[in-house]
């Protein structure tokens, strides 16, 4: 009985602390239970930084630069802070040892994995300079037609800050058409742009269903058509004027 008591209250302990918690190194655990804990516990969060729940999964983004964060502090001298029992030089030493240790290989995995640049698209200067590249059009301009970047950390070639959406897609397919029609204008031919006149006059096929039509009985009508004001005679006779009377 109290073999399986001890064991649910170590799988209750085991489930309260965050993944990964427990892979901290030794060094790093016992320095903030002493020097840490105290102020950035669940309940305090200091700072809005909770260090008991806080994992070690160094291959996260985001843990990976609340580390980085607390390196930044115990290195500076600011954590913890001056009014609370301060470490000795030697153990804070060793923390900052350990801990910028494990970050510098985490960081050179990823790296090896990765590279040192992440994915991103391309902003709108760079986009513009590929299409004038490509095509050998260095007066293209077409950084105008697409949206504003984001920026992070007051730069513009941030992954994170470069988010994709449907109207950015529509907006560099249109850019990239627009910088084909001015890439090809200069080496098109322009057509011919004169001026042909068809007369009705000059169409037999037209004409001759109009000379002598039921309609069109005397011969005042049969001039079709007229030139200027004064009426064409027509090149031939119509039956009224052989021998009808005309209306």
């Amino acid at each position: 009985m109290t073999r399986i008591v001890l064991s649910s209250l170590l799988i209750s302990f085991l489930a309260s602390r965050s993944p990964g918690a427990e892979d901290l190194p030794v060094p790093l655990r016992s320095f903030l239970d002493a020097h840490c804990v105290d102020c950035h516990d669940p309940e305090s969060r200091k700072g809005g930084l909770d260090l008991e729940s806080l994992g070690y999964e160094l291959g996260d983004s985001k843990n990976f630069e609340r580390w980085v964060k607390v390196l930044d502090r115990v290195t500076a001298g600011e954590m913890p802070p001056k009014k609370s029992p301060r470490p000795d030089a030697a153990d804070r030493s060793r923390f900052v040892e350990s801990l910028q240790s494990s970050l510098r290989d985490s960081e050179r995995s990823r790296i090896a994995r990765d590279g040192r640049a992440t994915r991103r698209r391309l902003n709108r200067h760079e986009y513009e300079n590929v299409l004038r590249d490509l095509l050998s059009a260095p007066w293209l301009e077409v950084k105008e037609m697409l949206p504003e970047d984001g920026v992070a950390f007051r730069f513009n070639k941030v992954g994170s800050a470069l988010d994709i959406s449907y109207v950015q897609m529509s907006r560099y397919l249109a850019a990239a058409d627009h910088a084909l029609r001015q890439a090809m204008a200069p080496h098109v031919e322009r057509p011919w742009t004169g001026v042909t006149r068809y007369y009705a006059r000059d169409q037999p096929s037209f004409t001759n269903k109009f000379k002598y039509s039921v309609f069109n009985t005397s011969p005042e009508r049969a001039t079709f058509p007229p030139l200027g004001s004064a009426p064409q005679p027509s090149r031939g006779r119509c039956p009224a004027a052989a021998g009808g009377t005309g209306r």
